[in-house]
């Protein structure tokens, strides 16, 4: 083959190679653009717009005006007559001024002059009922009168320190209790006036300002006969009263607000103690 033939096929698949190679550019051009044509036709379509409609009212409150429907009572001749609607309830009146399905008002914060008439109506109430407590015990007393004075049985538990107290008086001047006879408390003049309560637990007197347990007593109490009942007893100290004798025989115990040493009118409280 000569060289001039060589160059020409040379020439020509130079030619073929150019004529390929654009071939293929438009080729992938045309895929390209019609691929992303496509696309976005496709991401154009799916976004469509939609209206948004509101919610439907409830419906309305069951009345005597509610037409027939769904499982409303067959209407008819033979249909008896419809059931009547529950009345609802009826709620508190609101306040006025005040808005309808409004949450109630909390009160007022209470001031410090508020606490004190409080406090001073709770004072007040509690005085009345010790007086009105101290005149029940006062229309039925039990009392027995010695040398001393008396000493008044009351139906009262030994913590009732201000009921007790009106009849726990060491030097009568014009001042015994009410519930006394006349002809007693005017021979009272200058003498005392104790009481007696019954017991029923031994912690609710002291000695040496603990509460006094049975073991306690049986070791420091001593033996007395009372009117031919045989006693413990032991003094003691009764808390806000002071001190006194307790005297115990078969279980029950009786609180007096006299010392040991003191005469202690003994058919009296046998009498108690045996109630």
């Amino acid at each position: 083959m000569s060289y001039a033939n060589r160059r020409q096929m040379s020439s020509n698949r130079t030619v073929a190679i150019i004529i390929v190679a654009i071939l293929h550019v438009l080729l992938g051009y045309a895929l390209v653009t019609g691929l992303a044509y496509n696309a976005i036709k496709k991401v154009a379509d799916d976004l469509k717009t939609f209206d948004v409609e509101d919610e439907p009212p409830p419906p309305p409150s069951l009345g005597t005006s509610l037409t027939q429907g769904f499982g409303a009572p067959p209407s008819g001749p033979g249909a008896g007559p419809a059931p009547a609607a529950a009345a609802p309830a009826p709620g508190p009146r609101p306040g006025p001024g005040a808005r309808p399905g409004a949450a109630p008002a909390k009160p007022p914060p209470m001031t410090a002059a508020d606490d004190v008439k409080r406090r001073a109506a709770d004072r007040a109430a509690e005085k009345q009922e010790i007086q009105q407590r101290s005149t029940e015990l006062a229309r039925s007393l039990k009392f027995a009168e010695d040398d001393l004075g008396v000493i008044v049985a009351l139906s009262a538990e030994l913590s009732e320190t201000e009921v007790l107290r009106p009849f726990l008086i060491p030097h009568i001047e014009r001042n015994a209790p009410e519930g006394l006879p006349a002809d007693v408390r005017g021979r009272l003049e200058g003498k005392s006036v104790d009481f007696a309560v019954k017991v029923e637990f031994l912690s609710e007197v002291l000695i040496g300002k603990q509460p006094i347990t049975k073991q306690k007593f049986e070791e420091l109490a001593t033996t007395r006969d009372l009117d031919g009942l045989e006693v413990k007893l032991l003094e003691v100290l009764a808390p806000r009263l002071g001190g006194g004798t307790l005297l115990r025989s078969n279980g029950k115990n009786v609180f007096v607000s006299r010392k040991p040493d003191a005469p202690l009118p003994a058919a009296f409280l046998r009498e108690l103690l045996a109630s």
